[in-house]
């Protein structure tokens, strides 16, 4: 008796409470998020058919006989929703997979079914004629179409799991799946606590666990509509928090006794709605800004991920190509400085002025293979250096010397302003620090149409007391503009002013990652177009 006590009375109250407030709260989320959408509104009607089904068959069973026509009439708008609640449920299923206009004569038959159903049952006696309580058990008398009413439910259902396992879609969609989960809860808990058990075996005690299943179905349901933001933590906490003081403060409305404190209430209740309503929304755009940040770093992050992956093709084709191109070039300027030197006997001028052509493009390939190399060299981090002391003076005396002639066949003077003293020592990698300052003199002479070219070493002293060594090439050439100044050694960029002269935009990039290596600085200077350019390296000498 103590149990039959606790299970008919307190468990069956706290239950339909519970389920009308989580019902309506799912309602509202789902709603809310999209009032447009008509998987929403469904999903809304559909709630309201569930909580009319549960709620009205909950009536009948907590009065006493006494209020038997009402609690009759309770029963049968309870069993009169039940049709329209699983017609909405396939009507969900239908748009929840997507296939509303697909399945058109199908959807026409569920409806009318329903319809029949409800109308029957609401307006008759042929479903639900009547009731009876024995021991405070409410016992359904079921009228003379109680089995076509279960047939016509039946076909319903299976129409919902035909839509599901048509096309195995039910095995292709996350959503579906939890849609499915659920549904298949409440379709068993129906089937022995509603059907099997009170109409077949007399025992209508455990009605409410097929009834209230339906909170099941439809918290899987809305899981599966606004699957990010019903289980965001910061969300639902503030959304329960709120519908909370909501329901309290109804219930406080409901209790009023004085027109003062109905007013008063009344007051608070919308005051405190509207405030609840601006911070959910509050939080939400927080949450929402959040997770848009992070969906956009992840893409920053797969797009840099697939940046990263080009980059590492490009420099390894870069390597490719330039071990394929270096070694047939290096024998085609072998062979061309052969003829141009006379060594297969003398050639006619023009002719050897064409192999001197030949010659020169292939250095500049060479070149050119050679800056690629060395590119993927830096972006590898497998740029080798060998540091020793040199003589800095030495190196750039030896570099002049080396460019000299191509300078002089342009026209062009070349003048190296000797510091007072002729040995300074750096530690340095001399062959990487020879194709630097080769990079800037070579620059000029190419840049530079007629005028000078001037190199010069300046020893310094710094605040620290650390003595420096400042390389400076200037000359009279076609200068530098001041937006092309500070971009001037990044890879692949060339000033606009020389965009007309052959180049790749890699010798300065190199140049800047070779002297950096050496703890050193570099730069350029120029006051404008057509006014000459100087470019400085500076570099610790040894103590």
């Amino acid at each position: 008796m103590f149990i039959n006590l606790i299970t008919g009375f307190f468990l069956s109250k706290i239950l339909i409470i519970a389920i009308d407030i989580v019902a309506i709260f799912l309602a509202f989320i789902v709603y809310r998020d999209n009032p447009r959408a008509k998987l929403n509104k469904i999903y809304l009607w559909t709630t309201i058919f569930m909580l009319g089904w549960v709620n009205f068959a909950y009536i009948p069973r907590v009065l006493s006989q006494d209020y038997y026509n009402f609690g009759l009439i309770s029963l049968k708008i309870a069993w009169f929703v039940t049709p329209l609640f699983f017609t909405f449920l396939y009507l969900l299923t239908l748009n929840l997979i997507g296939k509303e206009i697909k399945y058109k004569l199908l959807t026409k038959l569920v409806v009318i079914i329903g319809l029949i159903l409800s109308f029957i049952t609401g307006f008759s006696d042929l479903i639900i004629a009547g009731f009876q309580k024995i021991d405070d058990i409410l016992s359904i008398i079921y009228g003379s179409l109680m089995i076509p009413f279960l047939i016509g439910i039946t076909f319903i259902i299976i129409a919902i799991l035909w839509l599901l396992f048509k096309d195995k879609i039910i095995f292709k969609d996350e959503k579906i799946q939890f849609f499915s989960l659920g549904l298949f809860i409440f379709f068993i808990s129906n089937i022995i606590f509603n059907i099997l058990l009170p109409i077949f075996f007399g025992n209508a005690r455990f009605y409410f666990f097929g009834d209230y299943s339906t909170l099941i179905i439809l918290g899987f349901t809305a899981y599966a509509i606004i699957k990010y933001q019903l289980f965001n933590i910061k969300i639902i906490i503030t959304e329960l928090l709120v519908f909370a003081v909501w329901i309290f403060l109804l219930f406080r409305l409901l209790l009023s006794e004085t027109i003062k404190d109905w007013f008063i209430n009344g007051s608070l209740l919308a005051l405190i709605v509207v405030f609840g309503i601006l911070l959910i929304r509050s939080v939400m755009k927080e949450v929402k800004q959040r997770e848009e940040l992070e969906c956009l770093a992840n893409e920053l992050k797969a797009a840099n991920q697939k940046l990263l992956e080009i980059d590492k093709l490009k420099t390894g084709m870069f390597s490719f190509v330039s071990h394929q191109i270096k070694t047939p070039m290096a024998v085609i300027k072998g062979f061309s400085q052969l003829l141009y030197e006379n060594s297969y006997g003398d050639l006619p001028q023009k002719a050897k002025e064409t192999v001197g052509h030949i010659k020169d493009a292939c250095d500049r390939l060479i070149n050119l293979t050679n800056d690629f190399l060395d590119l993927r060299k830096i972006e590898e981090g497998k740029m080798d250096y060998q540091f020793t002391e040199i003589n800095i003076v030495d190196l750039v005396k030896s570099v002049i010397d080396d460019l000299r002639l191509p300078a002089q066949n342009k026209g062009l003077e070349i003048i190296f302003e000797e510091p007072k003293d002729a040995k300074i020592m750096i530690k340095a990698d001399e062959q990487r620090l020879r194709q630097v300052i080769q990079n800037l003199i070579d620059n000029s002479i190419k840049y530079t149409e007629k005028g000078w070219i001037k190199i010069s070493l300046e020893l310094t002293v710094d605040n620290q007391q650390q003595k420096n060594v400042i390389i400076k090439v200037a000359d009279s050439g076609i200068g530098i503009s001041k937006e092309s100044l500070p971009n001037l050694f990044d890879e692949f960029v060339r000033a606009k002013e020389t965009r007309t002269i052959k180049g790749t935009g890699l010798g300065l990039y190199i140049a800047k990652q070779i002297i950096e290596a050496h703890q050193g600085e570099i730069w350029a200077e120029s006051e404008g177009e057509g006014k000459g350019s100087q470019f400085y390296v500076k570099l610790k000498a040894v103590e």
